[in-house]
């Protein structure tokens, strides 16, 4: 390949001749938001490339008399874009190894209060806590990293009913102190594929807005 060239979105790739926006839109294509990197290897610049068409409105059956191309430059603000992502993978990489061991050993301790270890005083309700708070920042970090790497979003066979129960325990002291009630109702059970993280984190905020904006009485799920 030349010193000077056009590539793809992903700034490595190379576009043959035949793809690259101005050849495209010179053959009369139309298209929207074709991005492609242009310029010697060392320096190049992202442009942003749309096409139309131009078609007379009291002559349509003329067909196309030209073609208006527009382009901007955009390497400033993809080059943000690459260093945010670069920066939340690699934040959330790190967040995730501590508290992967801390999520272990708060499954390990609630494994063992049910054996035969007698449990009292206020320790198991702390944990509890604990434990709700730990898998809410999972879940944050979990959004971070789809933030940096959407590809990673992806779905699961999962109960809307467990992960709705799970949401209303979290926020169950939240409405206590409001002297609100705070209730599910519905099936037992809800499979469904979805992506587990995301449904808990919508149920999570719809919980937040509706304890919030709610004075008397309770929220019911």
């Amino acid at each position: 390949p030349s010193a000077y060239e056009v590539v793809g979105a992903d700034g490595t790739t190379p576009a043959a001749p035949a793809d690259q926006a101005l050849l495209r839109a010179w053959r009369g294509e139309e298209f929207s938001g074709l991005v492609q990197w242009t310029g010697p290897e060392d320096a190049r610049r992202a442009v942003v490339c749309s096409s139309r068409r131009i078609v007379l409105r009291d002559h349509p059956d003329e067909g196309a008399v030209g073609t208006v191309f527009l382009a901007w430059d955009a390497t400033d603000a993809l080059d943000a874009a690459r260093v945010r992502d670069e920066f939340l993978g690699t934040v959330t990489h790190e967040l995730r190894t501590p508290l992967t061991a801390i999520v272990g050993y708060l499954d390990l301790h609630h494994e063992l209060e049910h054996d035969d270890v007698p449990a009292g005083g206020a320790a198991p309700t702390y944990l509890a806590g604990v434990r709700r708070n730990v898998r809410a920042l999972a879940d944050h970090i979990e959004d971070l990293l789809v933030t940096a790497q959407p590809e990673e979003l992806g779905s699961t066979e999962m109960d809307v009913v467990a992960v709705a129960r799970a949401a209303i325990e979290a926020a169950a002291g939240r409405a206590c102190e409001a002297g609100l009630r705070l209730e599910l109702e519905g099936p037992d059970t809800l499979p469904t594929v979805a992506n587990e993280a995301a449904v808990r984190q919508v149920l999570d905020h719809l919980l937040d807005n509706a304890l919030a904006c709610t004075e008397t009485s309770g929220v019911t799920v």
